[in-house]
This record gives C-alpha cells, structure tokens and sequence, in this order.
C-alpha cells in the first residue's frame, strides 16, 4: 500500500493540518486481474483503482470515481465545487438613448 499522499498535489497526510481519504475508481478488465493477485499470500503493492486524496481534492475525486482512474485525473486536477464558482452576471445593458448622451457628454 501506497503512503497517504495526495495523487493531485503532493501533499503528504504526515504533516501537520494534512488530512483526507482514499477513493475507489471504476476497475479496467486489466486492474480486476491485478488485484486478484492480492488474495495470493505474500503479494504486496498498492490495488489498483484505489488513490488518496487531501480535502482539497478529495470532493473531485468522488465526484468522478465513476471513471477509471486514468479517466478522472484530468477532470479531478481542473476541479472546482460549485459552491466556489461565482456566478457569472450579464453586464447592465445600456439603454440607446443612454449610449447616445454618453456620446455627447463632454469629458
């Protein structure tokens, strides 16, 4: 088994404040075969479809745990909860005769 550090960033759960979990993926034929090997005595490794995540990643990484882990990398690294994502608001539309004063109006 792989130490608890993160499959994004790095981050390492031994430091202080470092915290979070692992999360299964969606196996490939290939990965089931793999991980048969574990039921063997004395077969050590890390299983596959299995990878841990800091809190800051770890919200991603279950959101996509229906992909194989190959898969959600790529959607986990570019992330973003939708309680973070600002709402984007049109620009206040300028009335016509608006645009017409602001074109006379001296500066």
């Amino acid at each position: 088994m792989r130490p608890p550090i993160c499959a994004i960033c790095g981050k390492d759960f031994g430091d202080a404040g470092i915290s979070g979990d692992w999360v299964s993926f969606e196996l490939t034929d290939e990965e089931k075969k793999y991980n048969k090997k574990f039921k063997e005595p004395g077969f050590v490794g890390h299983p596959a479809g299995l990878e841990w995540f800091c809190d800051d990643h770890l919200q991603g990484a279950e959101e996509y745990s229906f992909l194989t882990l190959k898969e959600a990398l790529p959607h986990i690294q570019t992330y973003e909860p939708i309680s973070i994502i600002e709402p984007k608001i049109p620009p206040k539309s300028t009335s016509w005769l608006d645009r017409i004063k602001s074109f006379f109006r001296k500066k």
